[in-house]
């Protein structure tokens, strides 16, 4: 089973998706990094999700996806700074899969790069 990682295009990415690579190579676990909403089919989507084992994602629409997961595979759920909402936790406990949620500590207005003084 693979780790897979959704990642975004815009403002709203792993701001440390190289570090999380870089962890998971380093304890030899084979990773997938999707774009949501790229050139992935619908068949192509739900394989990718029958094979993962660990699903690391921003929270969002996306996280619908975990419908497709092996029972007793788990979310990583990052949530917004200040920000937290239920959904995905809910599907998961109706799933059979395991939900760890985490705050981001980037603020909003440090993510554009305005860091607060």
């Amino acid at each position: 089973r693979f780790v897979t990682i959704f990642d975004r295009k815009d403002e709203r990415r792993i701001e440390n998706l190289d570090e999380v690579k870089a962890m998971l190579r380093r304890y030899k676990l084979d990773y997938q990094v999707i774009i949501p909403g790229s050139k992935m089919d619908f068949v192509q989507q739900v394989r990718a999700m029958a094979q993962t084992g660990v699903l690391i994602a921003l929270h969002g629409a996306a996280n619908a996806n975990i419908v497709f997961m092996p029972a007793r595979s788990a979310l990583i759920e990052i949530f917004p700074f200040h920000l937290k909402k239920n959904t995905y936790i809910s599907i998961a406990g109706v799933s059979g899969l395991y939900h760890l949620g985490v705050f981001s500590w980037i603020r909003p207005s440090m993510s554009k790069g305005n860091e607060e003084e």
